[in-house]
Formats: structure tokens, sequence, C-alpha cells
């Protein structure tokens, strides 16, 4: 299995696995299927009126249905979340309109006027498992089933337990960010133990309590801690 490891804009690494060629030409067979059943019952549906618009109604979701849906899910059409892929960037950004346009536009080499020969071809053959849509746009597909939102040995400095006990499942609730900055102060109390950080540390428990409404152990770093490891585990 191949693997990637792409740093986030907060300066995260996470490891991902790429995209199978079964997997995305899985995606590529649900999403077909749905284009058919959406085409279809608009072909049904206005099949009274022929005329050149009604025409162009219908074939308009098999023109732009993988635009539009990777636009609104940021990356999955229908088909890639049940395949569990998705389109990211390699610098770790967000992924933009112009960049899933960029795609759409060379599907027409990668998978159309080749018949998707071209597609399987450098998809196989690439280090990363790109078509020539993804090289251009400077993204990858990847798996979301199995890849972790942080690389937890680098998050907590240590190894990731096989099979951890969720304490706190609020965790999931907090976003990247938040975790981050929790990293941040259990990180700069270890570092510089004086009263300043150790305030930071209860203010920061205190914090965490109220939203997640529950009552924080005496040991606040344990408490953050903790939280941490529930908030990965969930996440992965």
């Amino acid at each position: 299995m191949k693997k990637i490891e792409i740093n986030t804009t907060q300066n995260v690494t996470i490891e991902y696995e790429l995209a199978q060629i079964s997997e995305r030409i899985g995606a590529f067979v649900i999403d077909l299927i749905i284009i058919a059943i959406i085409s279809m019952i608009l072909g049904v549906t206005f099949q009274a009126y022929a005329s050149t618009t009604i025409a162009v109604i219908v074939i308009l979701p098999a023109i732009l249905y993988n635009l539009v849906s990777e636009i609104i899910t940021g990356g999955q059409s229908i088909g890639k979340k049940t395949m569990r892929i998705k389109v990211i960037k390699l610098n770790g950004e967000s992924l933009h309109t112009f960049d899933f346009l960029t795609r759409w536009i060379f599907r027409l080499v990668d998978v159309l006027l080749s018949i998707g020969t071209v597609a399987i071809i450098m998809i196989t053959s690439t280090s990363r498992s790109q078509r020539l849509g993804d090289m251009i746009g400077d993204m990858v597909v990847v798996r979301t089933n199995n890849s972790d939102i942080y690389n937890l040995s680098r998050i907590l400095n240590r190894e990731k337990e096989n099979d951890p006990v969720v304490v706190y499942p609020q965790a999931s609730l907090f976003t990247e960010d938040e975790m981050l900055i929790v990293k941040r102060t259990l990180v700069r109390y270890k570092k510089h133990k004086n009263e300043g950080h150790r305030e930071a540390v209860i203010l920061l428990s205190k914090k965490m309590e109220e939203q997640m409404q529950v009552i924080a152990p005496k040991n606040k770093l344990e408490f953050l801690n903790q939280i941490i490891k529930d908030y990965v585990y969930l996440n992965r």
C-alpha cells in the first residue's frame, strides 16, 4: 500500500494511504450509475418537451456531476464517499473551486477521450498514484478509512495504543486547531514549569470542562492529554 505524508497549514504531518486503482474505478462506476439514473429521470420528466434546451438539461448532469459534487463535498463525490476515498492538496491547504475545475477539465484527456486508459496508466505508474488532472492541480486521492488525522507518535510523542479506551467521547466535537492549542499549552508547561504556564493549564482545563460538560480530575495534565488521545482515536 502506497503512503504519503502531507504537512498541514498548522505544520502537523499527516500520513495517508493513497487510494488504490480498484477503489478509484469503483467510485467512478458508482458515480456513472448515479449520472445515468439522474439523466433517465430527467429524460422521462421532460420527454413530452422535445427541444434543444431540454436535451441540454438532460445531458448537463453527465457533464457537470463530478465538478459540482466534488466542489459541494470538498473532494468526495458520492462514489468516492462510498469507496472511502477523497481528493486532497499535496501542500495541505484546503481545496478551492479552481482546483476542482482543473481536475474536471483534464478528465477529458484522462477519462473521456481515452476511455480511461490514460488515467489507469498514470495512476498505476506514478509514485503518488496521480492521473494527469491530479498532477497539474498538485492533488492526490487518498483513503479516508485508514488515515490518521494526526500521526499519534508525533502528536503525543508515544506509540499509538492497539485498543485505547475512549474516556471523553465529547473530544470528537473539537477542531484540529483547538487540539493544537491544547497540545502547545502542555508542551510549554512541560518545558517551562512556571506559575504562568501552570495557570494556563488550569484555565484551559476549566474551558474544556465547560464545553464538554464534564468534571475534570485533579490532575489537569492527564485530563488534557486524555482529551488529545481520545480526539485522535475518534477522528482517525
